[in-house]
């Protein structure tokens, strides 16, 4: 079961959801963007590198998305297709900076421990 959450967009004035997914078979609920995140290899910890809006990645992802029903909730099963693009899928992915100013999201500040 992949991670989801809210946000509030300034820019739309409402609440919205997101869940990620690191391109491995995930289960996501029914959301309104998908965080696509990937390990870095020097630091061994994910980083989300962009956003995409679930029903374009649903479309561009196809027969390898399917929807279920649990305990009367609607969720996706995200799955890489073995033909898949990455190429063409930078199409519809929003880099996370871009996608912060879009919704008038402040800048995430990390505080690294030593």
């Amino acid at each position: 079961m992949g991670l989801a959450g809210t946000f509030t967009s300034v820019t739309e004035g409402e609440a919205l959801t997101v869940g990620t997914w690191s391109l491995m078979p995930t289960l996501l609920p029914d959301v309104d963007y998908v965080a696509l995140s990937q390990l870095m290899p020097e630091s061994n910890s994910p980083e989300v590198i962009g956003f995409v809006e679930a029903e374009s990645l649903r479309d561009f992802l196809g027969g390898s998305v399917l929807s279920q029903s649990q305990f009367g909730h609607q969720v996706w099963l995200y799955s890489w297709p073995e033909d898949g693009d990455p190429d063409a899928m930078s199409n519809i992915i929003v880099p996370a900076t871009e996608f912060r100013e879009m919704h008038g999201l402040p800048q995430l500040e990390i505080e690294e421990t030593p």
